[in-house]
Formats: structure tokens, C-alpha cells, sequence
């Protein structure tokens, strides 16, 4: 999937952890199923201590509501919700180039996801079990002090995804029909 250059939500700097560990996801109403709604809902009642901030939805489709998930519907700047995650979830049934989790790096944030890339803790879609134990594991370090920034993930989606090389990526696919893959 080819994006046009500068669409990603960029941070003018890299800000510090939150104080508490959130976790941020995005999950349409209509499409609750495809982006992992149902695993995101398990693992929120599995961890009532983690707080969890669902865009692009209302929640609709939930069961039950749950007091450590709030859905704040479709929002324009998710720069702030970045800014206050600790952690990013991507979880969808077949996904191009999420943009979700290349901007998750770029604010420096651990990002689960299940496709491979750089940086990211690879993590099955549907595998509600290993999306628990992580955030779980992710939320004991940041209780002890551990976890620290993704400074290797905001290193790497800054080289890969700066304005020149998409530009460039752009340039290629439009005079040739063919683009550098993303490594």
C-alpha cells in the first residue's frame, strides 16, 4: 500500500512515557471484528488494572461495558492519545503498511502487532492469550521502573518514513508503477 508523503502523524519531539501505562487502539464500530475488537475486549477484562483508549469507535459492539476501556470515537489528531499511550495495539486481519504502528514508533511507543515489523512485538491476531501476557509483561516493566522509551523503533520509522524517502517512494511508483519496498 503506497501513502502519500507526510500523512503520518509525526511528533516534534519524542515525549516521556506517560506516568500510567495505557494502552491505545484503534477500532471502528463496523469493523470491530477485523481490527481485533474482540481480543482487545478479553484482554481488558482480563487486566481491569490497564487503562485502555479505543479511537475510532463508540463501542457499540461491546457486550458490556467495562470501566478500564474508554472509546473516544473518531478523532482528527491522535498525536495527544499517542502522547499518553505507553503502549499501541494493531491488531487486524490483513493489513498493508499500518500507519498506526509506523506512528507509534515515531512517538517512541512499544507497538504489538501482527505482521512483522521492525521493532514491533509480533503478536498473532486472535491470539487473545499473548496479547494478555504481553501487555501484561509490558505493564509489570513499566510498574518497575524498566520499560523505557522504543528509541530503536522512533530511530528506524524516522529514517524509513521521513519526508524524502516516502517523496522518492512516491516518485518511483508514479514514474514507474514500482516503489521501494519498506524494509
Amino acid at each position: 500500500m503506497q501513502r502519500l508523503p507526510g500523512m503520518l502523524t509525526r511528533p516534534d519531539t519524542m515525549s516521556p512515557l506517560p506516568e500510567t501505562f495505557r494502552v491505545l487502539t484503534y477500532i471502528p464500530d463496523t469493523r470491530h471484528e477485523f481490527y481485533g475488537g474482540i481480543q482487545i475486549f478479553e484482554a481488558a477484562r482480563e487486566l481491569p488494572t490497564l487503562a485502555f483508549d479505543v479511537v475510532g469507535g463508540d463501542g457499540t459492539w461491546i457486550p458490556h461495558p467495562l470501566p478500564n476501556i474508554v472509546f473516544h470515537g473518531w478523532q482528527n489528531d491522535l498525536a495527544p492519545f499517542y502522547k499518553k499511550s505507553s503502549a499501541v495495539v494493531r491488531l487486524v486481519r490483513h493489513d498493508g503498511m499500518g500507519a498506526t504502528a509506523v506512528e507509534a514508533l515515531l512517538f517512541g511507543r512499544h507497538v504489538l502487532y501482527n505482521y512483522p515489523l521492525p521493532h514491533t512485538i509480533r503478536t498473532p491476531f486472535g491470539d487473545s492469550g499473548r496479547l494478555v501476557g504481553t501487555l501484561r509483561s509490558l505493564s509489570d516493566d513499566f510498574h518497575r521502573g524498566t520499560l523505557r522509551l522504543n528509541t530503536a523503533g522512533h530511530d528506524w520509522a524516522a529514517t524509513a518514513f521521513d519526508a524524502s524517502t516516502e517523496s522518492r517512494r512516491l516518485v518511483d511508483f508514479v514514474l514507474n508503477g514500482t516503489a521501494e519496498s519498506v524494509p
